[in-house]
């Protein structure tokens, strides 16, 4: 019906038009923009005899943001227009062939339009005193499946009668698609005859609307009849309610005339009234609310109401497995109450709670109880309570929630109700940590109130605190028929604005409070308020704006909106860094604005800024139209001007003038002041001609200049130029970018990406990357737009060695899709610590910029060098241990951040990216440092995602040995590979085989923090393992201390000759070495001064053969070696030498 009424009010409000019949589209269009409103945009076609007794329209529209939901076709209305004038809404036919909804009302994006300065007086509709409508139609009402979930197609008829005391409704509504679905509704009424008579019948099979549009289990087959007929005196109607066939809830309402003696004393008879349902309504519930009511449910009322007007219910009850409510209640003639008595509770039938039957996420309670006592007659205070415990709801948990309200039942004069409120939420439980965190685990209300005739309701320090916040409510509200006008006072406070925090997802910190005082009516947009606040050490989340807003902050607005405009009396903002003030009005066709700001010290927000900045601002609007000028003006002379100039609608001036001096302050290679201007006239039929250029030092240069179209929205602006890159200097630290950028873009069109074309390019430019350690070199740039999308060709040297190009497109609007080669050829990478190695091949990026796109390619890796002593903690190649700083002056800080040396937290969450990238050194790759020498080579293969990276393959030893105590050895093993976050594994390892069995000495671990180990087989103590390794079958002729010490030398591997000072210390030789002979024996050689200018050394290798020398100093040069061994060959010699 309210679809119908559409047809209604389109004649409505066209009724006083003055026009010609035939200018339909001007009817139209006003039609269009009449009945179009917030949430709907309407569109009518082919509407004829609009001024005459019969209107029609071929089509009516309603759409929102999504698309058109409803179409009517063939609307027509035929009434009698002069019936109006007599208060009488008279329709013979109201009708349409076909009413299509496709699917519920969305949300619908109005225009945004400012609100006109002056308030609207609010007054409520007037309407007919009497309706009647002869005939209601509807061909074809199709609900398409989205609107209850089954697709139907209906009929609908009736007539409606509403005047002079009668009511006679009929309508009936058949399903065309399935036959036997249909409802049928006749209800009549006279003052005259005072005969009620109803018939209500709907029936539907399984699978209907109704049963599809409740949700109801299984879709049963429904029977729903309420039929009753007689006096008002003597009336009963019987109800019935069945489903699959059985009656499920059934009952019976009664009307009967009661003698004046029974109620109604000397204002004459009476009208008694009692229902009863009752029956099992848990074959139409979900079965989670099945338990609440159980199979037997029941509702009784019973009363009497007056000629006079009083009312008394004797007898109201509500009984199901979970509720229980019964109560009673007695009214004055005139509404006045006597006497109320309810009392109600809800415990779980089993368990520990049960579900509550209402609508939205599932919700549980333990226990409640509702009491309700008023007795005027006793004369004592009136009381009510409600309590619930163990109420949950997903994400949400209340201990226990309390409300109470109580007062005198005596009122003063002019009131129905006074009392007071005391509430509670105890144990508050909230899943999400930041509405959590905000709200704490309690809040408690208090006040009072005042239900008065005139004035409605007024409530008296109406007070709701929090762990360490408030808000304070006093004040009253009127009905309707003021526009719910309101006035008093409402005011917040907060100690600690920290805890909104992770709720505003910002560091916010401070404390304030703020009072509003005045008056106002939300309906009409009236108001006269004044809004007072003040802060202590606001924080905003912005750490470059919290300086201003340190210390203490005052805000004062006093402002009135009526009839005649509105008023701006003072505005005035206060702190120890920031001040504000303004003052004016805007009404219509008269306004003025004044204002006027400071900010004390810029050096606040940047530390090279230095002095005040102040703007001061007028704007004025007389009957020719506005004008204005802001002005800025800041240290050393800096400053911007803006002039408007808009006298009348047909033409207009923006004219704005900027500088900015001593660019150097932030920019030291730019020397010298950056100025812009420019200028905007609004011509006939709206067209704006823009010219604009900016010059600065450097050949910094820019020029725009076009037209916009303000009726079509359209532009033609082309704007071209130079820039430095220095500037981006300031917004990429501690990153260095040094070059030109030169740009020559144009919009054609309305203003968006899509019409947007042309090119920026830059050559020659450099990039220091101090967190990589590397310096790119010879940056040439090209950026093409077009179509909302950028290609990209980029190339550039790295300061290593080798070069790298970026090609690829790039779309310029979310979630930017992209398509990004970076091809590398011979690029030089190294950390300027322990690897150093060049990169050529190519990877790519595809999808969106944000994340969740794949990376894939192959990168061939070159001469590779690792050096594990400088990972491992070599003192001449570590890198500096972490610094406390203490006491660090702003000026260094500063200087430390724009160099990157203070680490801040990082991002829990980043994007996912899907990996497929082959990494591929197939040999070359140098491994050194413990004693290391290997040559590796291998191929590895990263897949997974940066979530979870999964790489296949490793680097493995191509030949390599390892030198311990001067003895070199073999590697037996060599593993370089990827652990999960992409950190390189090493497992380097060397084993010797004895008749004792095998010794391995092995490094492994974290590519930065390898660690050694020995260990033997079958298991030995690491000292024996290492006599092992080093001497072979011979290990077992050491003494057990010259094994302990080698063990103690062994650890300190990678600290120079440290090992085998060790041992010599513990033998008390002169030297030792352990090495090969000619054969490759393992062998060791110790040796000592048996006096100044004698030498011996003693040989032993692991095939038992021995050998002893003896060396004697003749003099300087001259030197006699003799030599023999355990197979009693000797040897004797006579050497000459000289040190050149």
């Amino acid at each position: 019906m309210r679809v119908l009424g559409y047809a209604v009010l389109l004649v409505l409000a066209i009724a006083g038009m003055a026009r010609a019949e035939d200018d339909k589209t001007l009817l139209e269009s006003f039609l269009e923009d009449t009945l179009s409103g917030d949430n709907r945009t309407i569109t009518v076609r082919g509407l004829s005899g609009a001024l005459s007794a019969r209107a029609t329209i071929e089509e009516l529209t309603i759409s929102d943001d999504a698309g058109v939901w409803l179409t009517m076709r063939g609307a027509v209305l035929d009434w009698n227009r002069l019936a109006l004038l007599r208060g009488r809404f008279s329709v013979n036919t109201l009708g349409a062939k076909e009413i299509i909804i496709a699917r519920p009302p969305g949300k619908t994006t109005q225009p945004t339009e400012l609100p006109t300065p002056e308030a609207q007086p609010f007054r409520l509709p007037e309407l007919p005193v009497s309706i009647e409508l002869g005939e209601i139609s509807v061909d074809h009402l199709v609900l398409a499946e989205p609107v209850l979930g089954v697709a139907a197609d209906l009929n609908v008829g009736g007539a409606l009668r509403l005047e002079a005391g009668v009511l006679d409704a009929t309508l009936a509504m058949t399903r065309l698609d399935r036959a036997g679905d249909g409802a049928r509704l006749v209800a009549q009424f006279s003052n005259e005859t005072r005969i009620i008579n109803l018939d209500l019948a709907v029936r539907e099979d399984a699978g209907g609307l109704i049963s599809a549009a409740l949700r109801m289990p299984d879709r049963p087959s429904l029977s729903l009849t309420a039929k009753g007929q007689g006096p008002i005196e003597d009336f009963t109607a019987d109800i019935a309610l069945a489903s699959a066939g059985v009656d499920r809830v059934t009952g019976r309402v009664r009307l009967r005339g009661i003698a004046p003696t029974e109620g109604g004393g000397a204002a004459g008879r009476g009208i008694g009234f009692d229902a009863r349902l009752e029956g099992d309504v848990t074959p139409f519930l979900q079965a989670d609310y099945r338990p609440f009511f159980g199979d037997d449910a029941r509702f009784v009322l019973s009363g009497w109401q007056a000629g006079d007007g009083r009312l008394e219910i004797s007898a109201l009850s509500v009984d199901s497995d979970a509720l229980r409510l019964d109560g009673a209640l007695a009214m004055a003639a005139g509404g006045r109450l006597e006497r109320a008595d309810l009392r109600g509770r809800i415990v779980p039938p089993g368990g520990e709670a049960v579900v509550l039957p209402m609508p939205g996420p599932r919700t549980e309670l333990r226990r409640a109880t509702v009491e309700l006592r008023f007795d005027r007659a006793a004369g004592a205070d009136w009381m009510a309570t409600a309590e619930a415990l163990g109420l949950a709801r997903p994400g949400v948990r209340i201990d226990r929630a309390v409300l109470a309200a109580y007062g005198p039942i005596d009122a003063d004069p002019g009131e129905v109700l006074r009392g007071k409120l005391r509430g509670a939420l105890e144990g508050i439980a909230l899943d999400d940590p930041a509405l959590a965190g905000a709200v704490g685990d309690g809040l408690r209300l208090t006040g009072g109130f005042a239900l008065k005739d005139a004035q409605g309701l007024r409530f008296e320090r109406l007070e709701l605190t929090g762990v360490d916040y408030r808000a304070t409510v006093d004040g009253a509200v009127q009905g309707l028929e003021t526009g719910f006008a309101v006035e008093g006072t409402a005011a917040v406070a907060a100690a600690d604005l920290s805890r909104f925090s992770a709720l505003a997802g910002r560091d916010l910190g401070g404390a304030m409070e703020a009072r509003l005082t005045g008056r106002g009516a939300p309906l009409s947009g009236r108001f006269d308020l004044v809004l007072e606040g003040a802060a202590q050490d606001l924080r905003a989340g912005v750490d470059r704006l919290n300086p201003l807003t340190a210390g203490a902050t005052t805000l004062r607005l006093d402002a009135k909106r009526d009839e005649t405009g509105l008023t701006i009396r003072d505005f005035r903002i206060n702190g120890t860094q920031i001040s504000a003030s303004g003052q004016g009005r805007l009404r219509s066709g008269d306004s003025a604005l004044r204002l006027e700001a400071r900010l004390a010290d810029l050096a606040l927000l940047d530390p090279r800024l230095e002095g005040p900045l102040t703007l001061q601002g007028d704007l004025a609007r007389g009957t020719r139209g506005w004008t204005g000028q802001v002005s800025l003006r800041g240290p050393h002379g800096s400053r911007a001007d803006l002039d408007l100039d808009a006298q009348d609608e047909s033409r207009a001036e923006l004219r704005f003038d900027a500088e900015l001096r001593r660019l150097e302050r932030l920019v030291p290679e730019l020397t010298g002041a950056l100025t812009a201007s420019g200028r905007a006239q609004r011509g006939a039929k709206g067209l704006w001609t823009i010219v604009g250029q900016a010059q600065g030092p450097s050949g910094i240069a820019a020029r725009v200049s076009g037209t916009w179209s303000e009726p079509t929205g359209e532009a033609d602006l082309t704007i071209n130029g130079k820039l430095r890159l220095d500037i981006a200097n300031l917004f990429i630290a501690p990153n260095f970018v040094k070059g030109d950028a030169t740009f020559d873009l144009t919009l054609k069109g309305a203003p968006a990406l899509d019409n947007v074309t042309g090119t920026i390019a830059t050559s020659g430019t450099t990039l220091a990357i101090p967190a990589a350690a590397q310096t790119v070199r010879h940056i040439d740039a090209r950026i093409a737009v077009a179509r909302s999308q950028a290609e990209l060709a980029l190339s550039g040297d790295l300061g290593a060695g080798g070069s790298f190009r970026v090609s690829g497109p790039v779309a310029l609007t979310p979630p930017f899709d992209s398509r990004i080669a970076v091809d590398l050829l011979a690029l030089g990478l190294t950390d300027n610590l322990s690897v150093t190695t060049s990169a050529t091949g190519q990877v790519v990026y595809a999808g969106p910029l944000g994340g969740d796109g794949s990376l894939s390619g192959r990168i061939d890796f070159g001469d590779t060098d690792i050096n594990l002593n400088a990972i491992g903690g070599s003192v001449g190649a570590a890198p500096i241990p972490p610094i406390v700083h203490v006491g660090e002056p702003a000026a260094v800080r500063a200087t430390r951040a724009r160099a990157g040396l203070i680490e801040t937290e990082k991002a829990g969450k980043g994007p996912v990216i899907a990996l497929d990238v082959t990494l591929a050194a197939l040999n070359r790759v140098y491994v050194h440092g413990f004693g290391l020498q290997a040559e590796m080579g291998g191929l590895i293969r990263v897949t997974g995602s940066t979530k979870k990276v999964e790489p296949v393959g490793q680097i493995e030893l191509i030949r390599g040995t390892l030198s311990l105590l001067s003895r070199r050895m073999r590697l037996t093993k060599g593993v370089i590979s990827l652990q999960g976050g992409l950190n390189p594994y090493v497992e380097f390892a060397s084993s010797t085989s004895t008749d004792e069995g095998t010794a391995t000495i092995e490094i492994s671990g974290p590519m930065n923090a390898p660690e050694v180990k020995v260990f033997a087989e079958p298991e030995r103590p690491a000292e024996e393992a290492l006599a092992m390794l080093l001497f072979g079958n011979r290990f077992s002729q050491m003494s057990p201390l010259v094994i302990a010490q080698m063990a103690a030398s062994l650890a300190r591997l990678g600290s120079g000759d440290a090992a085998t000072q060790g041992v010599k210390k513990a033998t008390g030789v002169d030297t030792i070495s352990v090495g090969e002979d000619e054969t490759g024996a393992p062998s060791v050689t110790v040796g000592g001064y048996l006096s100044e200018n004698i030498y011996t050394d003693v040989t032993v290798n692991t095939q038992g053969e021995t050998e002893l020398n003896l060396n004697l100093d003749l003099n300087e040069n001259l030197r006699a070696r003799g030599t023999v061994d355990n197979a009693g060959d000797t040897a004797l010699g006579l050497f000459f030498q000289r040190d050149y």
